[in-house]
């Protein structure tokens, strides 16, 4: 326990252990604030990708479409580099 108190730098004093508490709590929190925006960010992408898709694939089964360079999209929406 000792050596994972000191690499979070936790103190055996309370005044300070509180303090650090509260730092790794803020910390957590603007880290997780910054993943669901990354998350939200990352289905937007995708949902455009699926209008892409779905503009490009006229009545197609669902099957893959070739964009370029050996770059196939699916109808999730994801991008494969088949090579060309």
């Amino acid at each position: 326990m000792g050596s994972f108190r000191k690499r979070l730098n936790l103190s055996d004093r309370p005044d300070e252990s509180l303090v650090n508490q509260a730092e790794l709590k803020d910390l957590c929190t603007r880290f997780f604030e910054t993943y669901d925006d990354l998350q939200t960010r990352a289905d937007d992408a995708r949902n455009e990708m699926r209008d892409v898709y779905r503009a490009l694939a006229g009545g197609c089964d669902g099957g893959e479409v070739y964009l370029s360079d050996g770059v196939w999209l699916s109808s999730d929406g994801s991008m494969h580099d088949r090579g060309r």
